[in-house]
C-alpha cells in the first residue's frame, strides 16, 4: 500500500504551526502549572496584560484578570499581533479595489486571501492594542481594540470593533483567517505566561543615588583628569580650607555694599602731616 505523499510538516513548522491549544495541552501534560486558556490580552508599552481561566485541576473555572507580565514581549509576539492589521484595514474599507477578484492572466492574479495584502501601505496605518474573547469555544466571538492613523487629521484615533463571530457561519468573509490570527496571538500570550519574554534589567539604586549626590567640585575637577595632563601639574586641593569672613571683617574691608566706620579725616590728616607749627588758620576748606 502506497504511503500518502501529503506532508503536513513537523509541529511548529510553517506548514503546521503551534497554536494556543497545543501550548495549553503541553502545560497540562508537563505539570508545570495548571491548564489554562487566554481570555483577553492587551499591549502596554511592550508589556502584555492578560486574563487567564483555569481549565483543569485545582481552581478549575477560576479567572485571573489583569495579569501584568514581568518582561518585554519578543519579536514573535509582535509578528503575531501585526497579522491582525490586515483584517482591521479591510473592516475599515481600506481595500476597495484590491480585493475584487480579477480575471486570471499573465499580469493579474486573483486575490483570495487577506494575507496577500499583509504588507500593503494601508496596513501600516493600524496598530492593534488588544483582543477580548467571549462565548463558548465552538461559538466564540472576538472584539479587537486598536489605533488607526487618519491621514487627513495626521493623527491616531482609538477604535474598537464590534463582536465578530469566528466560526464558519460568521457573516465576516474572512472569519476563518481571522480566527487563525487570534489563535496565533493567544499562543504567544500563553508562551509569554510561561516566560517567553525579555527580562527587564533593573537599575542599581545605590549607584544611581551615589551619582545624584556627587558634589559640584567633583564634576569641576573631573574635567582636569585627562590622560594628557601631568599629574604633577594638577592642583592638590586636599588641604584647601575656606573660611568665611565675619560681619566685623566685612565692615573694615573694601567689599562693595559694606561701609566702614566713620573716620575723622581731619584728625587723620593732622596725624600724618609734619609738625611745622602750622595752626588752623593756615588751612582753607581742609587743605593747606
Amino acid at each position: 500500500m502506497a504511503k500518502s505523499s501529503k506532508r503536513t510538516g513537523r509541529k511548529g513548522s510553517k506548514e503546521n504551526p503551534v497554536d494556543a491549544q497545543d501550548i495549553e495541552r503541553a502545560v497540562n501534560e508537563m505539570g508545570i502549572g495548571p491548564a489554562f486558556k487566554v481570555l483577553n490580552a492587551k499591549n502596554v508599552d511592550d508589556f502584555c496584560i492578560y486574563t487567564l481561566e483555569i481549565t483543569e485541576g485545582i481552581g478549575t473555572g477560576n479567572i485571573h484578570p489583569g495579569i501584568k507580565g514581568a518582561g518585554i514581549v519578543r519579536d514573535s509576539y509582535k509578528d503575531a499581533v501585526a497579522r491582525i492589521r490586515v483584517h482591521l484595514a479591510y473592516m475599515e474599507g481600506y481595500f476597495p479595489f484590491e480585493l475584487k477578484e480579477m480575471p486570471a492572466g499573465p499580469d493579474s492574479v486573483p486575490i483570495n486571501s487577506l494575507m496577500q495584502l499583509l504588507h500593503h501601505e494601508n496596513v501600516e496605518l493600524f496598530r492593534p492594542i488588544g483582543f477580548t474573547l467571549s462565548g463558548p469555544s465552538d461559538e466564540q466571538a472576538v472584539q479587537i481594540e486598536y489605533n488607526v492613523f487618519k491621514r487627513n487629521a495626521a493623527s491616531y484615533f482609538h477604535s474598537k470593533t464590534g463582536k465578530i463571530m469566528l466560526d464558519k457561519l460568521s457573516s465576516y468573509k474572512y472569519a476563518e483567517d481571522l480566527n487563525d490570527c487570534i489563535e496565533l496571538w493567544k499562543s504567544e500570550v500563553a508562551r509569554y505566561e510561561l516566560g517567553h519574554y525579555t527580562p527587564v534589567t533593573k537599575h542599581d539604586d545605590k549607584a544611581s543615588k551615589k551619582v545624584k549626590q556627587m558634589k559640584i567640585t567633583d564634576a569641576q575637577y573631573a574635567e582636569n583628569e585627562t590622560d594628557d595632563v601631568d599629574p604633577g601639574d594638577q592642583i592638590d586641593n586636599t588641604d584647601t580650607k575656606i573660611t568665611l569672613a565675619s560681619p566685623e571683617d566685612l565692615k573694615n574691608s573694601d567689599v562693595a555694599g559694606y561701609e566702614k566706620e566713620p573716620v575723622d579725616h581731619q584728625t587723620e590728616f593732622e596725624g600724618l602731616r609734619p609738625n611745622k607749627g602750622l595752626d588752623d588758620d593756615d588751612f582753607e576748606d581742609g587743605t593747606a
